[in-house]
């Protein structure tokens, strides 16, 4: 796991070479173990390494073949069958790294070489005056680049876009009223104008000064009902060794949930890993307990840290550092916790995202379908509905409308589309929707990449950590996608086979710290400051008005409000950081 970084002049100016190195200087933390800067006129690339496999030189980037050159992020699981063929075709190696497969993969089928990649990353191939910018299928890693038809510069992150003197920081406001609605910011978009990033499954060809997009893969061409789920632990077994490849030691973050728990029972049948855990005090949100069970019944090495709240309030002060886009998920402080923790002990973890978008896991698929079911006498009973609460406004709100589209945008908005015209200054487009399959389908295209992986990406990466993401394989994304599951179940019997049920089978529990009670606490003199009607008149994009009534009837006992003053109080750190 590393960082990437590059720009392209197209009036032919010279890269300065203090300029990429800066660029590059700025991804230190996602890797910490080197730099490396390549130079050709008006094109330059930039690399931070983080060494997981081949730790020698011959594995530092960017890395040439031929006159090609990469800098690439993330690793390719299946680099050495990949690498085998190459072999049987004449090609030579100088490392056992899997960037030189992917080089050597490009040189013998062009861009089609993404096809064979199963793993996660991020890329740049630069070929001879045709430059190629790459994401993994599910966008576990990012991509963003700027471009004004004058100049392009791409990057890991936002933070080492904002160095060339070309850029501008203008913010998008159609995109600040998408973070407002939702906490992040969908693919393509990002806070800033002409600012994009590369959209999962998705590469870009850009040449004399000419983007043009395309698309290698989409999780919708496998929607079916064909497979039976008899494959499926085959397949996870599978996946989940290929996550353990590496020259450094590797743990798994366990939860004690059934995704979490079924990564680490169907690696600790084969090895004894590292566990590790966060706990908070308050039991509301300590998953702590139920997660040393199942390591002590799987006899992983376990390590569990428990979260004073200090501790994590000082992480708040952290955020906008490393989400240097506005990011409005509070559960990104345990998550930067628990990545710390495992990185006095491992330099790669596992996560087991994506097990709720495959397997339907999230507890609102139901709902929305029993309220959508029931709409017609709900909607004639609406005008006996109280108000007095977000929940019911927004059931209100659902009853208006006759697709499960809206219901599914309604139940996820942080401010609905009303609020926004409210608490903003600033004009905006509301988005327009895009074709909606399902809601399984959306938030694996939005909420898993924008923001899961995000905040999982920045987090561990802000330590210096390599977060793999087991469930988001090709070959589980595209077999769950052919199962069609309505729930966990089949999921649930794999990992009944090595864990007793009574040890997970429990309500599920989101990822989450009191952050609400602290707002009111210990954060409210943060809270008043960033959201005093000064601060948001030279800010000059809220109505002062507007936040103060929501920041008045939250504080007044409208806890449900939390959520919406958090992701205000978020987008305030950051402008005040990078603005």
């Amino acid at each position: 796991m590393c960082g990437i970084a590059g720009i392209w002049d197209f009036s032919g100016k010279s890269v300065e070479k203090n300029l990429i190195e800066s660029m590059a200087s700025s991804l230190e933390r996602r890797g910490p173990d080197g730099q490396g800067i390549y130079l050709d006129g008006s094109f330059a690339l930039g690399h931070r390494r983080l060494s997981v496999i081949d730790l020698t030189d011959r594995a530092c980037q960017p890395m040439s073949s031929n006159g090609i050159w990469i800098t690439y992020n993330g690793e390719v699981y299946n680099y050495k069958e990949i690498k085998n063929e190459l072999l049987s075709l004449g090609h030579c190696f100088r490392s056992d790294s899997d960037t030189e497969v992917v080089l050597e993969a490009y040189r013998e089928w062009g861009i089609e070489c993404l096809k064979k990649f199963r793993g996660m990353f991020s890329m740049a191939v630069w070929d001879n005056g045709i430059l190629f910018l790459a994401r993994d299928r599910a966008g576990v890693k990012p991509l963003y680049y700027y471009f004004d038809g004058k100049i392009l510069v791409f990057a890991s992150e936002l933070k080492a876009i904002f160095n060339p003197p070309g850029f501008k920081k203008e913010i998008d406001f159609d995109s600040l009223a998408l973070y407002l609605q939702f906490g992040y910011i969908k693919s393509p978009r990002t806070i800033f104008k002409n600012t994009f990033k590369v959209k999962p499954g998705h590469f870009l060809k850009i040449k004399k000064g000419e983007i043009k997009e395309e698309k290698y893969w989409d999780i919708s061409d496998f929607y079916s009902e064909k497979n039976d789920g008899k494959e499926l632990e085959e397949r996870l077994k599978e996946s989940f060794r290929y996550r353990l490849v590496s020259d450094v030691p590797v743990g798994i973050f366990l939860s004690g949930g059934v995704d979490s728990s079924t990564v680490s029972a169907l690696l600790s049948s084969e090895t004894r890993l590292k566990t590790f855990t966060i706990g908070f005090h308050n039991k509301n949100y300590n998953e702590a307990p139920y997660a040393k069970r199942v390591a002590d019944y799987l006899k992983t090495d376990h390590h569990e840290f428990y979260c004073a709240q200090k501790e994590a309030l000082e992480t708040v002060f952290l955020l906008p550092e490393i989400y240097d886009e506005p990011f409005g998920d509070s559960s990104a402080i345990p998550t930067y916790l628990v990545s710390k923790m495992a990185r006095d002990y491992v330099k790669v973890a596992l996560s087991a995202d994506g097990g709720d978008e495959l397997f339907s896991g999230y507890t609102y698929y139901k709902k929305i379908s029993r309220i959508f079911k029931l709409r017609k006498p709900l909607f004639l009973a609406r005008q006996f509905i109280p108000s007095k609460s977000i929940r019911m406004e927004k059931l209100k709100k659902m009853l208006e409308n006759n697709d499960i589209e809206s219901f599914y945008r309604i139940i996820l908005s942080y401010w609905m589309e009303d609020d926004l015209k409210d608490i903003l200054k600033v004009p905006f487009n509301r988005e327009h929707p895009s074709s909606f399959i399902s809601m399984q389908d959306s938030d694996f295209k939005t909420y898993l990449p924008d923001d899961i992986l995000a905040k999982v990406d920045r987090a561990s990466m802000a330590v210096g950590l390599e977060a793999r993401e087991p469930f988001l394989d090709q070959n589980i994304i595209e077999y769950a996608a052919g199962m069609h599951a309505k729930d966990k179940n089949q999921l649930k019997k794999i990992l009944y086979k090595y864990v007793p049920k009574k040890l997970v089978d429990r309500p599920k529990q989101g990822f989450g710290i009191p952050v609400h009670e602290w707002l009111k606490e210990d954060l409210k003199p943060i809270l008043m400051d960033y959201l005093s009607p000064s601060k948001l008149k030279r800010g000059g994009i809220f109505n002062e008005a507007s936040v103060k009534r929501n920041l008045d009837e939250y504080l007044g006992g409208k806890t449900e409000a939390g959520r919406k003053i958090w992701v205000l109080l978020s987008f305030q750190m950051w402008h005040e950081r990078w603005m």
